[in-house]
């Protein structure tokens, strides 16, 4: 709370909007704005896609309230799934996990496993879509090539017509891909 808070009075703005991006920071980042003498709102994001929405949506003529209201809004609109790989052989979820196979968490809660990307990226996507989905925005990591990148993205083109489907290097490391419905 402490470096949220430092990081709060560092900024030069009538209004400080935190985005944690993660579930376990939110408490923190309340605690920060607390500790603060400035108008500091907390948008409760959970993830990187719901923080990015959520600054694209605040608007300069609005006021605070009305931002803060606007940008929880729209991240609670984005569904967030993550690919990375099993560390041990385990069980979830009804799934066989073998260490090593790759995984997709859908809400902290693996949905797919295998050892082929695009089967595993397919499911993921397939639990995170509605009827009110229209965009899909895929973050490739590290370890990912823009080919590789690429193919899933025209697949999930291909799979998912009505949707604008965008493609973005994270580089993040461990997770393949971050990928964001909405």
């Amino acid at each position: 709370a402490g470096d949220i808070a430092d990081g709060i009075l560092a900024v030069n703005a009538d209004v400080v909007y935190v985005l944690p991006n993660n579930s376990n920071i939110i408490l923190a980042a309340e605690t920060a704005a607390d500790l603060v003498d400035c108008d500091v709102r907390v948008i409760p994001t959970k993830t990187v896609p719901q923080g990015i929405t959520a600054a694209i949506t605040l608007n300069p003529d609005a006021d605070a309230c009305e931002n803060a209201e606007a940008m929880t809004e729209a991240a609670g609109m984005v569904k967030t799934g993550l690919v990375t790989y099993a560390v041990r052989d385990t069980s979830s979820n009804g799934l066989e996990i073998k260490e090593g196979n790759l995984i997709g968490l859908s809400d902290k809660k693996i949905v797919s496993t295998g050892t082929d990307m695009e089967e595993v990226i397919s499911i993921l996507v397939q639990d995170l879509y509605d009827d009110s989905s229209s965009v899909i925005t895929i973050y490739y990591g590290s370890d990912v090539t823009e080919e590789d990148a690429a193919k899933i993205s025209d697949m999930l083109t291909e799979k998912y017509p009505d949707c604008d489907v965008m493609l973005q290097n994270g580089g993040q490391p461990v997770y393949y891909y971050t990928i964001s419905v909405e």
